[in-house]
């Protein structure tokens, strides 16, 4: 399963895995800005926002919210769309026979939005209802908090729900003003994964996709890493338990080292057999969830270890994490193991909206995507002592910082 590259007539690549079997097919389309590329206090949030205002219909023939939707929904699609710290995605999963449902809608939405004044507000309440719900999620919370505060400084501090004073004075121009900075062919890329004729979807495309002359693509700065906060993160909620997270950041991986730390990752926290779950829950009993995190973007990586516990526990059980990181590090049984479940891990892919989603995500970083067979052939050739190295360096118990939420009482 290989990934293809086409050009269309509006200057955007469509990168298409062919499913042949499947009778579906997913597209979306790319767009290179998040929420770091926003101007803090008076645009935070308007990207997030963007993507909700891009659903409210059109200045061609789908004009309201309840057409654009009904014109897929009506025959079974899906559509959505997510916006992140450097990218946001609209994608559709439908029936084959119907790909030009999607293309239509995605076409008319982001080529001819109508931001109308009247609706505008209520959106905005929507998306502050987001931001509630976020905040009520004591993961959430906790991981934003995270984030802003080991990020103080640095664009990715600048979380993508933004902030409530700007989210309620976001005005029409502004929508207008950020969609024609950023919302052009030249800071698009189109991907597709299905059993579509990939020549019938460009002709699509370049129907419903024009050029858009006068732009240039959105050119994205590497900023310097902020020094670690020398002070405790500390929260309080009305909660049961702690939830804590603990991560290390540093600069960004060449693709050797993030196979390396992928694979690392896999060892230690690959399923139930695996040390984390182990060690930490079934033998000790410290907690219930406990899971770690690898996320990369265009200048800094983030590994992470997250759990909820007891708050009697959570110090024995993030010092016994970092004690399997040491430990495991250079275990050449779950090293082996892991290469073996990730392997088999591809081999049960076959959504093809998942497969769409880790396209555009390995997009944002490297610029293009990797099929099963090329991810599989990297994981192989990384070594044990590769492994080492990139723990070695990157993974010292003194590179993380912790913030925890406790309860009130």
């Amino acid at each position: 399963m290989d990934w293809q590259k086409f050009d269309t007539e509006s200057g955007a690549p469509l990168w298409f895995m062919s499913l042949p079997h499947t009778k579906n097919t997913s597209i979306g389309v790319l767009t290179n800005v998040g929420s770091r590329d926003e101007k803090w206090p008076e645009e935070a949030g308007l990207a997030h926002a963007l993507e909700h205002m891009f659903f409210q219909g059109s200045t061609r023939s789908l004009k309201t919210q309840k057409a654009v939707s009904t014109y897929t929904e009506s025959i079974g699609g899906v559509s959505n769309a997510f916006t992140d710290s450097e990218e946001t995605l609209y994608y559709h999963k439908i029936d084959t026979g119907e790909i030009s449902r999607s293309v239509k809608v995605l076409g008319e939405s982001l080529f001819y939005p109508r931001f109308q004044k009247n609706i505008i507000p209520t959106q905005m309440k929507i998306v502050l209802q987001e931001m509630a719900d976020l905040n009520d999620s004591p993961d959430s919370y906790l991981g934003i908090s995270w984030t802003k505060k080991r990020m103080t400084g640095h664009p990715l501090s600048q979380v993508t729900i933004g902030l409530k004073e700007a989210i309620e004075n976001f005005k029409q121009e502004d929508f207008f003003r950020f969609a024609r900075k950023y919302y052009h062919p030249k800071n698009f890329t189109y991907l597709a994964v299905g059993s579509v004729d990939p020549l019938k979807l460009i002709d699509l495309i370049n129907i419903h996709f024009p050029k858009v002359d006068k732009t240039k693509k959105h050119e994205r700065c590497s900023c310097a890493l902020p020094d670690k906060p020398t002070d405790k993160l500390a929260l309080y909620k009305e909660i049961e338990q702690a939830h804590v997270v603990s991560g290390s950041i540093f600069p960004v991986l060449t693709e050797k080292g993030a196979y390396a730390l992928y694979l690392f990752k896999t060892m230690i926290d690959g399923g139930m057999s695996f040390p984390l779950f182990l060690e930490i829950r079934e033998k000790y009993g410290f907690c219930y969830s406990i899971y770690s995190e690898i996320e990369q973007k265009s200048d800094v990586t983030f590994f992470g270890i997250g759990m909820t516990t007891l708050l009697s526990n959570y110090e024995k059980a993030l010092n016994l994490a970092f004690k399997i990181i040491i430990k495991e590090k250079k275990n050449e049984k779950l090293f082996k193991r892991a290469k073996a479940l990730i392997k088999g891990k591809y081999s049960l892919v076959d959504n093809t909206m998942n497969i769409l989603i880790g396209a555009a995500r390995r997009i944002s970083i490297y610029n293009v995507p990797s099929s099963f067979e090329e991810n599989i052939k990297r994981y192989e050739e990384v070594t044990i002592d590769e492994v080492t190295e990139f723990v070695d360096k990157y993974l010292k118990p003194e590179n993380f910082y912790t913030g925890i939420l406790l309860p009130k009482s």
